[in-house]
């Protein structure tokens, strides 16, 4: 994620496993110096590391709080075992606590894969799914309070897709309840002292077009277990918004030498193009979990034909055919894209 945390992060338990590798690599100090070198040792406080400095190899042993998150991240990935549970397992717990999103889902997977065909695997891979659930949760409402409703979204298609037997679809309907009902999705109503341009009766009409079809959205994810069921309403979603826009179009037209009306009417074309991309999308994820990549593609390709260069389109283009392929291997575990925020509003 580009926004770090900035709170400290506690290993919770000694790393003593054999590195995974003793290739020097770069870790980044908060000051801005970079170490050169290999992990000997790590606490839950302190790294000791066989540096190169000017040629001569030195042993350095620093406080943990001195790095980045990212190499603090980089410097805990280096002592444990790829087909560790435990390790992988607090690996992820750990990339998720500094805001790596992505890296959080790469351990989770590993933790997941480790125990395949194991007596206690299915108690295992339930720990870990309950956990990310939790934690996407989380990282849905942080965005929501920030106001990035985008990134929000995609924490929503995440759960909704890859964690429907963690997260019921009464409670993925509250929380896409709460995307829709944000203080930026509020549009000013006309009253005597302040007018946003259009009539009262145009401003209601285009907001309850607009509730129609943010509801027809939820009503997809009510039915989220449902694959079939969900994308009907996820495509009637998408006429409704396209129906709305239509209207919004004459308006233009009418309210074109009328500033406060074509920011009003702006702030609706936003909802309306963000609503209809989300819905395409989250139908794309769905057909994507039930193997139906021809499906999931045809979805991408709508929102491409009115915006090429979309940047979660295209993302979700590779994560169907990295699927299709097998050749990511994520099996539920990859949270990059919007979702692992690197879009930002």
């Amino acid at each position: 994620m580009n926004k770090l945390f900035a709170a400290s992060v506690i290993f919770s338990f000694v790393l003593s496993a054999k590195a995974q590798d003793k290739q020097p690599q770069d870790f980044r100090m908060n000051s801005g110096q970079v170490v050169h070198g290999f992990v000997l040792t790590l606490t839950d406080s302190h790294v000791q590391l066989r540096a190169s400095i000017f040629g001569d190899e030195v042993t350095l042993t620093r406080m943990l709080s001195e790095f980045t998150n990212s190499s603090r991240l980089a410097i805990a990935v280096t002592q444990v075992p790829l087909d560790s549970y435990d390790g992988q397992f607090q690996l992820a717990k750990l990339a998720m606590t500094l805001g790596d999103v992505a890296d959080a889902g790469t351990h989770a997977r590993l933790a997941v894969k480790s125990v395949a065909g194991k007596a206690d695997q299915a108690a295992k891979v339930l720990a870990v799914k309950q956990w990310a659930a939790a934690a996407l949760v989380a990282q849905f409402n942080k965005e929501v309070a920030e106001n990035h409703p985008l990134t929000a979204h995609d924490y929503l298609a995440i759960l909704s897709t890859k964690f429907m037997d963690e997260v019921s679809p009464e409670d993925l309907v509250k929380m896409a309840e709460r995307l829709h009902s944000a203080p930026d999705r509020q549009l000013t109503t006309p009253s005597a002292t302040n007018s946003n341009g259009l009539t009262q009766p145009e401003n209601d009409h285009l907001n309850k077009e607009l509730q129609s079809a943010d509801q027809k959205f939820r009503d997809g994810l009510k039915l989220a277990r449902n694959t079939v069921a969900a994308v009907k309403e996820y495509d009637a979603s998408i006429q409704m918004y396209k129906h709305c826009w239509k209207e919004l179009q004459s308006m233009l037209t009418k309210y074109a030498a009328n500033p406060a009306a074509l920011t009003t009417l702006h702030n609706f074309s936003q909802h309306i193009v963000e609503g209809a991309t989300n819905a395409a999308l989250q139908a794309a994820n769905t057909l994507t979990m039930q193997s139906d990549y021809l499906g999931a593609m045809g979805w991408v390709n709508k929102i491409l034909q009115f915006d090429p260069n979309n940047a979660q389109a295209l993302a979700m283009q590779g994560t169907i055919t990295g699927a299709q392929s097998n050749a990511s291997g994520n099996n539920g575990w990859g949270w990059g894209g919007r979702g692992a925020g690197q879009y930002r509003r």
